[in-house]
């Protein structure tokens, strides 16, 4: 195999939205690659803190979706739906010029591997998908449901200063803000929202960028993450894994479940149990579990 190698990009988006994507690719040119889908609220991959792949033999490709993490311009809702990432997959791919291509798809990033998946079979080897959500308001409704299982007073304060018990109109009530509101109100709103989930402690840059991410995220709940009220398709032979703890990510039939893990795929002691499935990812497997605290 060709040396091994860590390097970075910037790639046009290819409708011409103005986007730029960003990319990491690690390993060598030559071995078999995965491409790594981070999950919403600009939670990217950060490789300093994932040991899950075997650098020699495998080639990996993370995508930092549109308006987050590296990608430019940050914060842009413009055609920022799970569709345009989808696409921007395949923009990736056809810029590295890879024929073929495994994803793993973390959290949200689940749905834009199965939406990727159905349209570009082609170019499709294994999909894993770790803690997936695959979107729509139905699920999203069920996550903020058992989410105020682990959270009740952070739920209920929130609830109460939008003046409904339900979360989810609560949480398009200060959707609204983000989207529409002044500078001063989609910096509450952000702030409000990470609040239920406890103290907020974040530099002044970070909250910004904060800020942007959770308006990328409101935009997409409001137009129902371009999904057009259907189904998100899973496609034929994809794996599940989810953590024992994990309350995000839904249940799916099949699925291979590790012990004492949540939803946080840079926990470090998730990381050689993971690896493991990964590597073994043709075959069932039982890993052993691990004491890890549950995660947000």
């Amino acid at each position: 195999m060709k040396a091994a190698f860590p390097t970075s990009g910037m790639v046009a988006a290819a409708d011409g939205s103005g986007h730029q994507i960003y990319f990491e690719s690690y390993g060598p040119t030559d071995a078999p690659p995965f491409v790594m889908v981070h999950g919403n609220a600009g939670y990217v991959f950060d490789m300093q803190k994932l040991s899950l792949w075997d650098l020699e033999q495998r080639r990996v490709v993370i995508i930092h979706a549109r308006g987050v993490g590296h990608s430019k311009p940050a914060g842009d809702v413009d055609q920022n739906l799970y569709p345009d990432l989808a696409e921007d997959i395949e923009t990736i791919r056809t810029h590295l010029g890879l024929e073929k291509i495994s994803l793993f798809g973390w959290s949200a990033g689940a749905a834009v591997s199965c939406l990727y998946a159905e349209k570009y079979p082609q170019h499709c080897n294994e999909i894993v998908l770790y803690g997936a959500f695959l979107g729509g308001i139905p699920e999203l409704k069920n996550y903020y449901a058992r989410s105020r299982q682990q959270y009740p007073q952070g739920w209920r304060e929130f609830c109460d200063d939008y003046g409904v018990q339900d979360e989810f109109q609560a949480v398009c009530l200060c959707n609204l803000d983000l989207l529409y509101g002044t500078r001063a109100k989609r910096h509450q709103a952000a702030l409000r929202y990470e609040q239920i989930f406890g103290p907020v402690r974040i530099s002044p840059h970070d909250f910004d960028r904060l800020v942007a991410d959770r308006i990328i995220y409101a935009n997409m709940i409001e137009r129902n993450f371009g999904l057009n009220g259907r189904a998100i398709p899973v496609p034929p032979g994809a794996k599940f894994i989810r953590g024992e703890n994990d309350y995000i990510g839904s249940a799916m039939p099949g699925e291979i479940i590790i012990k004492n893990a949540g939803h946080d795929i840079h926990d470090p002691h998730l990381q050689n149990d993971l690896r493991a499935v990964l590597a073994g990812v043709t075959r069932q497997f039982s890993p052993s579990p691990r004491p890890q605290q549950l995660q947000p």
